[in-house]
Order: C-alpha cells, then structure tokens, then sequence
C-alpha cells in the first residue's frame, strides 16, 4: 500500500512537471511567435527581384515584368550609393542580349536613384517622389524569347564603372485594384486616361 502511494505520488509529481515543461514551451513558442510578427511589421515590404554592384553603383530588385497587355518591362532600382562624389552613368540594359528601351536620363547623382518599371506603375511612384533626387524611366523590352512566369532571364547593366551581370526572375504585374482601367479600344489605361477618353464619346 505504502509502495503504490509512494508511486502515485511520483507519478502526480512528474505529470505536474511535463504539464509545467509543455506550458513554458506553449509560452516560450507564444512569445517567440509574437516577436516574429512584431520584426516582421516593421520591415519593408519584401522585393521580387535580384540585387547587384560594382564600385558604387547598385541594382536592386532587378525583375522581369510580363505587364497587363503582355508587354515586356525591366524593373530595378539603379543607385549612386556614394553621397559624396561624382555621378555614375548607366550607358546600357540588356535581358537576354535584347536592349532595355525607355532610360534617355542615364546619370544618376551621388546618393540618388534611377527607379524603372512599367509605365502605368511609374505614374503613381512619381507622384509621391517630387521632392526627391530620383529620376524614372519607363522600360520596354521586344524580342525576349521564352518568357514565362517563374522563369529567369540574364540581364546585364552597363555603367561607366563597370557592369554588374544578374539572373532576374520574371513576374506578371499585377495592379491593385481600381487603379487601371480598360478603354473602348480594350487597352489597360490610368483613371485619368479613362474619364477623358469618356468625354470624346
């Protein structure tokens, strides 16, 4: 009788010890759950694309673009990561040996970027950005062939510096919502765009 207390007790003693063990877990997993979602809040956004250098020119977020029409766009952001200093000149953009159309402004300033994308994506980035040294170019690329979703294609940069040689993955745009519009001519356009073309009808 004695030994089956004995027992006993030992058995409560040890479930009372795994359900304190299995509670600091719960907890331990709790707080490091919570402390991952706090981190992640408070970081930007995360990018599509690939990054590069050479001396102190940069890439970033280097990506292929199938747009809404099928059109072909090359985003990235080329910075001057020297505030101080001279500009760096971006002289050529190549994906798959086919050149990168739309970038007459090549120089960007010490601590500046040269921020491209598809066209209508531009027109929202530029409104929030008068007041910065940025300069915007609107990309087209023809003549890529074997392009698909999920796929990558070599793209190389040319600098005055030197070239920076990357493999970017290729996206499909995708708007948000209400913020593009199709015409009488079935053609994706800009809200503006839209209500103008409705005043010619």
């Amino acid at each position: 009788m004695e030994d089956h207390t004995v027992k006993s007790q030992k058995s409560f003693a040890m479930r009372g010890t795994l359900a304190i063990v299995a509670a600091g877990s719960a907890l331990a997993l709790t707080a490091c759950g919570a402390g991952q979602i706090t981190q992640t809040s408070s970081q930007v956004a995360a990018v599509n694309g690939v990054n590069g250098q050479v001396e102190n020119a940069s890439v970033r977020d280097v990506a292929v673009v199938i747009g809404p029409d099928n059109g072909v766009a090359l985003k990235f952001t080329a910075g001057n990561v020297e505030n101080k200093g001279n500009p760096i000149h971006l002289q050529s953009v190549t994906v798959d040996g086919q050149d990168v159309s739309g970038m007459d402004a090549g120089e960007i300033k010490p601590g500046c970027n040269l921020v491209a994308d598809e066209a209508s994506v531009l027109k929202s980035i530029e409104k929030g950005a008068s007041k910065t040294c940025n300069t915007f170019a609107a990309t087209e690329v023809d003549g890529v062939k074997d392009l698909y979703v999920g796929g990558h294609k070599d793209v190389t940069f040319t600098f005055d510096v030197g070239t920076i040689d990357v493999s970017a993955p290729v996206t499909a745009y995708n708007p948000e919502a209400g913020t593009l519009y199709r015409d009488g001519g079935a053609n994706l356009v800009d809200e503006k765009e839209y209500h103008e073309g409705e005043g010619h009808h």
